[in-house]
């Protein structure tokens, strides 16, 4: 597992001041650390309120963490769906399965992936538990898109 803290670089015209989302956790599951480290600098550009990264090369160990985490926050999961032992959309089909309707409630997942096959991007706008679907990489534009559209749903749903 990999995990940083970030530094805020961020000015007052920055996301940090167009949302009110805040993530506990953002957990990147991918099995390449060069795609990881990637995530972590785009992610550093938008640091919000110094948030908890945490890098994986295995979703069975993202699980694990995953159990520990607490429902009272907001938590994002960038999932891959090409991995070895543990493909996404295993990782997704087991965390669907076993953890309580208020822990999966608590996270955002995005699959971040190289797979533009139709057949992904359809299951996942339609599972119920996947917020977004994002094309590598992730980039700073595409980052900023989907925090957006994460605040515009809470704000929703606190109406």
């Amino acid at each position: 597992m990999i995990q940083t803290t970030g530094t805020n670089i961020l000015d007052e015209t920055t996301l940090e001041n167009k949302v009110q989302v805040r993530f506990d956790n953002i957990y990147m599951i991918d099995d390449d650390s060069f795609t990881l480290n990637l995530n972590r600098y785009c992610i550093e550009k938008y640091d919000l309120l110094h948030t908890n990264l945490l890098g994986f090369q295995n979703a069975e160990e993202a699980i694990k963490s995953l159990e520990e985490a607490d429902t009272d926050k907001t938590h994002l999961v960038l999932v891959d769906l090409n991995m070895p032992i543990m493909c996404g959309w295993e990782f997704i089909n087991v965390i669907s399965a076993t953890f309580s309707k208020k822990l999966l409630d608590s996270l955002f997942i995005s699959i971040v992936s190289s797979s533009s096959n139709p057949i992904d991007t359809d299951r996942a706008h339609v599972h119920p538990n996947i917020f977004s679907y994002i094309e590598k990489p992730l980039l700073p534009r595409k980052y900023e898109k989907m925090i957006m559209a994460i605040d515009a749903t809470l704000s929703t749903n606190k109406s």
